[in-house]
């Protein structure tokens, strides 16, 4: 997902004439590391920034530093908690980024659609707290309303949390009708521990990853 953000940035720079350095945490949950990233590139002379935050308020520190500058602040996908930004003295420019509620929302009734009303259906979640795991999970309980949920489980974005999560969720619950990762990167881990278990359960992901894309043509997602 990432990945395909990174190119669109630095195709369209190329395309407007310019120059557009993208980094990146060192890993996808370092909040740490991704803060330091922004921090160093806070010292140096851009002309506009654009962030994506791992968590609701990591960036802040480094984008009120930003502010004093005088540059503008690009707030794409998940946005900046604005209390920890105004107290950081940050200002957010413009923010552009998916309706997440309504994506999740639109998950549930078509999970509903498919499996029934009232059936039981397990949620794994993102990193805790996190405003983009929230609003996915939140929308899809608003679309899958009268059902009974299992969790959700925080498997932090990561394939191989979520196959363990799903894996012990399966065990404890063996009339789970349908599963909703918040990434599709855990939707990938979940549709492993559903075939391991020899189950046929939909499994529903957000995000359109062309590996999870691919799963979904293969009909394991």
């Amino acid at each position: 997902y990432f990945i395909g953000v990174k190119n669109g940035i630095v195709d369209t720079a190329k395309k407007l004439g310019v120059t557009a350095n993208v980094q990146a945490a060192p890993g996808l949950n370092d909040e740490t590391g991704q803060a330091n990233k922004l921090d160093a590139l806070a010292g140096q002379n851009y002309d506009c920034y654009i962030v994506i935050p791992i968590s609701s308020n990591n960036l802040s520190q480094g984008l009120g530093k930003v502010t004093k500058k005088g540059k503008p602040i690009i707030n794409i996908d998940s946005p900046v908690d604005p209390a920890s930004l105004k107290a950081a003295g940050g200002k957010i420019t413009s923010f552009a980024g998916t309706d997440n509620t309504a994506a999740g929302k639109a998950g549930g009734q078509a999970m509903v659609k498919l499996i029934g009303k009232g059936k039981k259906i397990a949620l794994i979640a993102g990193l805790a707290g996190n405003v983009t795991s929230n609003a996915r999970i939140d929308g899809f309980k608003a679309g899958a309303a009268g059902s009974t949920f299992v969790g959700p489980v925080n498997a932090d974005w990561d394939t191989t949390k979520a196959l363990d999560a799903a894996n012990q969720m399966l065990v404890a619950n063996s009339d789970i009708a349908g599963f909703f990762a918040a990434n599709d990167q855990m939707a990938q881990g979940i549709a492993k521990a559903v075939a391991a278990a020899g189950k046929k359960i939909p499994v529903y992901g957000v995000d359109g990853i062309m590996d999870n894309l691919n799963l979904i043509k293969a009909g394991s997602v």
